[in-house]
């Protein structure tokens, strides 16, 4: 299954797969360029950067790859990885700073490592698994755990500039934050598994507002765009158009499935993955659906585990011995919990069907 997104080049896309290798192919008609074998599924985002090409596997490794031909540089090697559930589907993503890589673990460390040779220059400790993405601005590291803390960090030095508690629920105490994080207008916005959307005031960790989402996670990276915020839901199986600034819900679409991926916001449309297999194309004014695109297996395992209707089954549990289960079986619809990357006007991601797809957007009129 591709799991993580891909990042793409001038010449090729590259992601990475739950068979254990990193893939490079051709932009234009995906052409396999090279293969990079490691030893665990690789479900993290990979980083492009000049000819390098830096990506996290389950196998608790960071590798630096030679982004022409897939040749090894050099790794780095964490505490080793860890998962807190089936649902815990990404590894964080390495982000380049300032002659830096910086990326989350499984050990719970926030790191960062010299960018030429791979060799610790910080790390700082959390109370539990990083996976979310860092977002790294002026100097300061933002990143989530799932701890529960969302934690500001000095990029120089790895020293806490500040941590903010997110509020918890009952039945999932800790809060735990589980992807990446938005800035933008001096807010940094985030999901947690407590139901909640967030918005912090970025100088200090002060909440501006909060949004709670209820009987449901909200797993996917909020994306700011024009003073909107636009994000998926879990359980819930929404999505959502919002006021960056207030909070404000301006529209939500019903969607039949859970939405992990983060969503694109080109011209009038936001397009985003589900776990139903399909890519939609929402109004971004009204979120009115303009278009659809199914993966391989959606049609075809759909009555796994909708009705003809379209609704899920009423029996769903009944069907299944364990929500486990349940989500193994929504996995078969070729679920996309990538987040869909567009270069000139194609857009490209990867599926829980085992396929990456290029897709041409087609112009508004």
């Amino acid at each position: 299954m591709i799991i993580g997104s891909a990042v793409a080049n001038e010449n090729a896309v590259f992601f990475g797969s739950t068979d254990g290798n990193v893939y490079a192919v051709t932009k234009n008609n995906g052409t396999l360029l090279w293969k990079y074998a490691t030893s665990s599924p690789v479900t993290s985002t990979p980083t492009v950067f000049n000819d390098t090409l830096f990506v996290l596997s389950e196998n608790g490794y960071l590798y630096s790859l030679h982004a022409q031909n897939g040749s090894f540089l050099w790794s780095f090697k964490t505490n080793g990885e860890h998962k807190i559930d089936v649902w815990d589907y990404y590894l964080s993503s390495p982000v380049v700073s300032n002659e830096k890589i910086i990326f989350g673990s499984g050990d719970s460390c926030i790191y960062a490592v010299n960018k030429q040779d791979g060799k610790l220059i910080w790390s700082y400790k959390t109370q539990n698994i990083v996976h979310a993405v860092p977002v790294v601005e002026n100097g300061v590291v933002y990143i989530g755990s799932y701890d529960g803390y969302f934690y500001a960090i000095n990029e120089m030095n790895g020293s806490l500039i500040w941590k903010f508690k997110t509020v918890g629920d009952r039945w999932f105490p800790s809060g735990d934050i589980q992807k990446g994080a938005t800035l933008a207008y001096g807010s940094i916005y985030f999901g947690s598994r407590d139901f909640n959307i967030y918005a912090l005031e970025k100088a200090h960790g002060y909440a501006n507002w909060n949004m709670k989402e209820l009987g449901s996670w909200v797993i996917a990276t909020p994306v700011v765009k024009d003073s909107v915020l636009y994000v998926g839901t879990s359980d819930s199986h929404h999505f959502y158009a919002m006021d960056a600034f207030s909070g404000e819900v301006l529209w939500k679409t019903d969607v039949p499935l859970n939405v992990f991926g983060e969503c694109l916001v080109v011209d009038g449309s936001v397009v985003f993955g589900c776990f139903d297999g399909k890519l939609y194309k929402l109004n971004k004014t009204n979120g009115i659906v303009e278009g659809m695109f199914s993966t391989k297996l959606s049609e075809l395992n759909k009555h796994l585990i909708f009705s003809e209707e379209n609704q899920i089954h009423a029996d769903i549990y009944e069907r299944f011995s364990d929500i486990e289960k349940i989500y193994e079986t929504i996995l078969s619809l070729g679920s996309i919990l990538s987040t869909p990357i567009i270069c000139n006007n194609v857009i490209y991601f990867g599926s829980a069907d085992n396929y990456f797809y290029a897709l041409k957007l087609e112009k508004e009129n």
